[in-house]
């Protein structure tokens, strides 16, 4: 099943199906691609398979069976209601925020980079506003609700569209590392943004971007684990904006957040499992084969509800944690002891606000 995910999603990169694809249990890749969630991009490559079907241009790939492809059909055009339904609240969110700026952090901003942006999955709206305090107040003056949600971000509810407005980029805990994280992030975000499509949607910078991005897929990795759609959030990135980054600069930027490993590796998953390689030799990839084939099982292994707060189940997660970190000591943001710190200080004594920790001086 796994191999049959890389094999449609590559087509889904490239354009084109190539190769073979065996009889396999279309409803399961319907419940493995949704856990990774790449289906809307595993079900381009099923398209693209079905058009060379019919073409005659590959002989050895079976038609789907009716009932199946009319579950993929329906749960593909939940996800594009879904996903439209979520852009055009956060457009109007952004048109009644205003003054205020609405700059995108994940999300919208990422799934303009993905072949079809509507099959990118996201939940939330996630904005740095410049002004903090009168994004809140204006929001709240619009009628959203909005809640303290920590030291990193404020939690607004407007429409049924969750919405973290961002005092600071990452939950950086008062450490060292992660107060200077915070202030190249700030450095390097700048003030001048593009406007995502004709909207008050705003996109920072590409070299922002690249920090950003895989900062949060870093901290998630090793906090929660990630999925595919993390790998190809940065394989989409690389592939439209690798000739608009200045490598030079994010590459030292990197050095001193302690991410250029994890970069490194994600480059080299996109280049071996997606066999997508960049044009632009400035970018860099990890040779190491034993880490990334660590990296893929990790990945591509069952990921724990991070929201299930039973007792038992929060033991599990820390667990595994503790592990992930153990095995991939080399790609963590910080010293293993102060992550093994951070895991019991602000996990475990805090559970249901995990961001909480100091303000940045």
């Amino acid at each position: 099943m796994q191999s049959i995910i890389f094999s449609f999603i590559q087509a889904a990169i490239k354009g084109r199906f190539e190769g073979d694809i065996p009889d396999c249990d279309w409803l399961q890749l319907l419940i493995k691609s949704s856990d990774q969630g790449v289906k809307g991009l595993v079900w381009q490559g099923i398209t693209l398979m079905e058009e060379a079907r019919v073409a005659g241009a590959v002989t050895n790939a079976r038609a789907m069976a009716r009932g199946d492809k009319m579950e993929w059909f329906m749960n593909i055009r939940k996800l594009e209601h879904a996903t439209a339904t979520l852009y055009d609240t956060s457009v109007e969110f952004a048109e009644r925020l205003s003054p205020c700026q609405c700059v995108v952090l994940k999300g919208i901003d990422y799934a303009r980079y993905w072949p079809v942006p509507g099959y990118r999955e996201f939940g939330d709206l996630d904005i740095y506003s410049v002004d903090y305090d009168a994004a809140n107040s204006r929001a709240q003056e619009m009628g959203a609700a909005v809640h303290d949600g920590g030291y990193k971000h404020s939690h607004i509810q407007y429409k049924g569209l969750p919405i973290e407005n961002h005092r600071y980029f990452t939950t950086f805990n008062g450490t060292k590392q992660g107060r200077e994280t915070e202030r190249l992030l700030k450095e390097f975000l700048g003030s001048e943004f593009a406007a995502i499509g004709d909207t008050p949607l705003l996109s920072p910078n590409p070299d922002f971007t690249a920090l950003f991005m895989l900062r949060h897929a870093q901290l998630h990795f090793i906090d929660e684990g990630i999925s595919l759609r993390h790998v190809l959030d940065w394989l989409f990135f690389l592939r439209a904006e690798q000739h608009n980054v200045d490598w030079q600069r994010v590459y030292e930027a990197m050095d001193k957040m302690q991410m250029r490993a994890f970069a490194d590796i994600l480059t080299a998953f996109c280049k071996e499992y997606f066999a997508w390689t960049p044009e632009n030799t400035a970018i860099t990839a990890s040779d190491d084969k034993r880490l990334l084939e660590k990296l893929m099982v990790d990945i591509t292994s069952p990921q724990p509800d991070v929201y299930d707060m039973r007792l038992h189940k929060k033991a599990l997660r820390i667990v595994r944690r503790m592990r992930r970190m153990v095995t991939f000591r080399q790609l963590l943001n910080e010293s293993y002891w102060s992550r093994v710190w951070q895991t019991f200080a602000y996990s475990t004594l805090n559970p249901w606000r995990p961001a909480i920790g100091p303000p940045a001086p």
